[in-house]
């Protein structure tokens, strides 16, 4: 798949009556929308989960309590102490 990126930046435009434009194509991962309808589509079914849900395991749902590891508090004060300061110096850089 291709994707066409196209850019205008204001600047470049600003006291002229021509676009300056960029314009990149990019490769995309992924498969083609022509590929499912020329191969798949007469090998797929399509299910809700009311089709199937007469002949599904019993679904459980239950909370598991686990110990924190010793040193776990001392990273997660360690990386506040990161977070924070990051988040004053940007602050003040915004001001």
């Amino acid at each position: 798949m291709l994707e066409t990126i196209e850019k205008v930046r204001k600047e470049d435009n600003a006291c002229s009556r021509s676009t300056k434009k960029t314009i990149q194509v990019v490769r995309k991962p992924g498969a083609s929308p022509l590929l499912f309808g020329k191969f798949l589509m007469n090998t797929t079914a399509f299910l809700s989960l009311e089709d199937i849900a007469d002949n599904l395991p019993r679904y459980d749902e239950s909370v598991v309590s686990v110990e924190m590891d010793s040193d776990l508090p001392k990273r997660t004060r360690s990386w506040r102490t990161i977070f924070d300061r990051r988040c004053a110096s940007t602050a003040a850089t915004r001001a």
